[in-house]
């Protein structure tokens, strides 16, 4: 959540909030589509590792250098408060890190899910592919 004074408050506290810049500054990278699934499916993994979070950002072909430059410019700023806006536009929370959306539809039962720790599994349903 934005703050008043130009910075973000977050759920689990500074770090979090760095991770989600981090997140938002790989998935710009990336543009839609499979890529972007990819990226978070491996992030989802070991999600507040930072060489674990490289090793996904590289994987998908995506410079570790423009991310750190990206989450120390207005350019993460920017896409945090666009992710913000996105979400408060497209679901009733959030009430729930991460909150799932794809193809700008939010769904309860998934949501509900990926709580449970079943984000491969809703992504496989969304996507038919598995």
């Amino acid at each position: 959540m934005s703050t008043m004074d130009g910075g973000f408050r977050c759920q689990h506290g500074p770090e979090e909030c760095r991770q989600n810049m981090i997140d938002s500054c790989v998935l710009s990278n990336l543009g839609k589509g499979a890529k972007q699934l990819q990226y978070v499916a491996c992030r989802m993994q070991m999600p507040a590792f930072d060489d674990h979070v490289q090793k996904c950002a590289e994987l998908q072909q995506v410079s570790w250098s423009d991310v750190v430059s990206c989450t120390t410019s207005g350019m993460g700023k920017d896409l945090q408060l666009e992710a913000e806006r996105m979400t408060r536009q497209m679901t009733p929370g959030p009430r729930f890190v991460p909150t799932v959306v794809f193809n700008k539809v939010y769904n309860d039962l998934y949501q509900m899910e990926v709580e449970r720790g079943g984000f491969d599994k809703v992504m496989c349903m969304d996507l038919q592919a598995c």
